[in-house]
């Protein structure tokens, strides 16, 4: 009596397999090539990609990998120590007069405007303003300056940088231009401050 026919086949992904003839013979061919069956699905199985990972084939063909793109780089503040040999190289003969004994806060805002004008520094640290007064033979210490600040937030900006720098902003413009005309007009230095105060605060408003 002839045996029955028998058959085995696989597939998976791009690999299929199949085996036909009696079920003598399929059992010895099986034996046979059972583990170099085996092993090619198992080549194949680590050749596909993980469950969910995004395909890397197109329509057209591989997709090519984008290029980085590179993020475009800040304006940056010079570094410190280039913007004291600046201050202290340049010439002051473009500093605004500000009296025989201006108080600290004018003083700043001075030096914070001269900075950004003739220089094109728009920030200056405490001691940077103290070293630019101190050339001028004015005599408020660096501590006069950082209290001088105190409370005037909006006439300068004070930012989170490390070494702490100071921006001057537009009311501490209105409020230096005040006192600036003041001390032209032969105005006293507690004249020419209060009115600046006065310039400040309405510019906040």
């Amino acid at each position: 009596m002839a045996e029955e026919p028998s058959a085995i086949r696989f597939k998976r992904g791009d690999v299929e397999f199949e085996l036909s003839g009696s079920q003598s013979d399929v059992a010895k061919a099986w034996e046979a090539l059972g583990p170099s069956v085996v092993a090619e699905f198992e080549r194949a199985r680590e050749a596909q990609p993980p469950a969910g990972a995004p395909s890397t084939k197109t329509a057209a063909g591989p997709r090519k990998k984008a290029a980085a793109r590179k993020r475009p780089a800040a304006a940056a503040q010079p570094a410190a120590s280039d913007v004291r040999k600046r201050l202290m190289d340049a010439k002051l003969d473009s500093f605004p007069e500000i009296g025989r004994d201006p108080p600290a806060l004018s003083t700043g805002y001075a030096v914070l405007r001269w900075a950004r004008t003739e220089l094109s520094i728009n920030e200056l640290t405490v001691p940077d303003i103290h070293a630019v007064a101190h050339r001028l033979r004015i005599p408020h210490s660096v501590n006069a300056y950082r209290e001088a600040f105190r409370g005037h937030a909006r006439a300068v900006n004070r930012t989170n940088k490390t070494p702490q720098t100071y921006e001057l902003m537009n009311p501490g413009e209105d409020a230096l231009d005040t006192y600036l005309a003041s001390v032209a007009a032969g105005g006293s230095g507690d004249e020419a401050e209060a009115k600046a105060a006065e310039a400040e605060e309405r510019s906040k408003a």
